[in-house]
């Protein structure tokens, strides 16, 4: 079996039509849902693109290995020692880990294990896992276009100033020539197996998008009266037409019956800039978005299509995590356990996605032990199962101690009812279950800053005010 992975950059849960979108027009990814089985409780190993991604190909808690935000672009920190930094900012209650800004090449990825077995290894768009000598060539990939020390492209348009791909014709679009390439590879190699990373710079900053399609969306309205920035609009159809191209090219050389297909995103929709009173898109009814461990943050679509063992148009309900496509697709072709190196914390859905049987653990993680500028982003760590959500905020407690919200997730998805008060028996159990999982992975908590000044100014609110500021959509770029 081949396999396709395509992985979208801050696409929303309800960014799509099969998710609840009545703005965004995403017909072919509604098709693929229609092959193959989607899931509702699919989650980011991290509020950020850098992590999320190193979770996904090595199947690992991106905090055993210190790399927990978006850190893929800056010069890499080889020498960095591992623990809580030294000193923090004084308005910011707790010192935090220090950050690597690569994934370590000791790090087994899927490309490495699945090379090994025969297979060609290609990634496409974006990397974001480290500059210079972690790029994916370094990582099991044989063939690398795109994938860059940046996270974001210079331009949509080219020429693109990447390094990794060449220009094309002046005006070409990055995500038309991205699946141009993938359709050539497949061309090219469809007598022996391969993985592909296809990962789509898209929906990512810069925002820009072909003129034509965002004066189609500037006519459209949402009955849900959620969504309505043009240029998202015009930005994600790309996107899906280019997934509906790269479905065709497959069924024209008649490889769908024997090419697995994941789509997925890497982190939720951008909630918190804005222009002309509009954000590029709206989570709801999740709670805000990309860059915080609401649900809005973190809840990702996710669709599996398994030829010949998923049931077409099935849908899960089961909580899953990046770190599980490690070790789900090396079980769907085979590959023996002995070739994986290291402990993986991910759990293989080959028999979710033959019968939704149910998995046995007791939760998922997510460590985010950091300040960002985005509403309620402080250092956090969070457990989720399919009943239960708990997030423990380091230091955010009025004594100084740590504060906890908890939801019933199944129940209350906009996270509108902290019950943590009326439930301390399952904040104390799940917080056990918090720690356990912090010891395990090595995650370095949060400390009590000792700088700490209660008076000085939270630079997040000050920061953030500046970014929902009314910026003009004439700043963006639009072709």
């Amino acid at each position: 079996m081949n396999i396709i992975f395509i992985l979208v950059d801050d696409l929303g849960w309800m960014d799509t039509g099969v998710y609840g979108s009545e703005y965004y027009e995403t017909p072919n990814i509604d098709n693929l849902a229609k092959m193959g089985m989607r899931f509702t409780n699919a989650y980011s190993a991290n509020p950020f693109c850098s992590p999320s991604r190193a979770a996904i190909l090595t199947g690992r808690y991106p905090s055993r290995y210190d790399f927990t935000t978006a850190a893929g672009h800056l010069k890499a920190n080889n020498n960095m020692v591992s623990g809580i930094g030294e000193k923090s900012e004084p308005w910011q209650k707790v010192l935090t880990p220090r950050i690597r800004t690569y994934m370590p090449l000791e790090e087994q990825t899927i490309a490495e294990v699945i090379k090994e077995e025969g297979y060609t290894t290609i990634h496409l768009g974006k990397w974001h896992l480290g500059s210079k000598d972690y790029l994916p060539e370094k990582q099991g990939f044989e063939y690398n276009i795109g994938g860059y020390t940046n996270g974001w492209p210079n331009s949509y348009f080219s020429p693109y100033l990447n390094e990794k791909i060449t220009d094309g014709v002046d005006g070409e679009h990055l995500t038309d020539r991205l699946t141009n390439e993938a359709i050539n590879f497949i061309k090219n190699h469809k007598n022996k197996p391969f993985y592909m990373n296809l990962w789509y710079f898209s929906v990512h900053n810069p925002l820009q998008a072909k003129m034509e399609l965002v004066e189609k969306y500037k006519q459209k309205i949402d009955p849900r009266g959620r969504q309505g920035f043009p240029v998202m609009g015009a930005m994600i159809e790309t996107l899906d037409q280019n997934i509906g191209r790269l479905m065709t090219a497959l069924e024209k050389m008649k490889m769908m019956d024997n090419t697995i297909l994941v789509f997925t995103s890497d982190n939720g929709g951008v909630e918190y800039e804005s222009y002309n009173g509009k954000t590029p898109t709206d989570n709801h009814p999740l709670r805000d978005g990309k860059g915080n461990v609401h649900e809005g943050g973190i809840r990702v679509p996710c669709i599996v299509r398994w030829p010949g063992q998923t049931k077409s148009g099935s849908v899960s309900n089961q909580v899953i995590s990046g770190i599980d496509f490690f070790p789900t697709l090396l079980d769907m072709v085979g590959v023996d356990k002995s070739a994986v190196k290291n402990n993986i914390d991910g759990l293989s859905l080959t028999q979710v996605l033959k019968s939704d049987k149910q998995l046995q653990r007791k939760g998922v993680y997510i460590d985010f032990p950091h300040y960002a500028v985005y509403p309620a982003s402080y250092p956090s760590t969070l457990l989720i199962n399919d009943q239960w959500k708990l997030i423990r905020f380091y230091g955010e407690a009025p004594h100084g101690g740590d504060f906890y919200e908890l939801y019933k997730i199944n129940e209350d998805i906009e996270e509108n009812f902290n019950v943590a008060a009326y439930y301390p028996g399952v904040v104390k159990d799940l917080d056990a279950q918090l720690s356990k999982h912090i010891k395990e992975v090595g995650h370095h908590e949060p400390i009590r800053n000792p700088s700490y000044d209660p008076k000085a100014v939270n630079l997040i609110g000050k920061k953030r005010q500046n970014l929902r500021a009314n910026h003009s959509i004439e700043n963006t770029l639009i072709k």
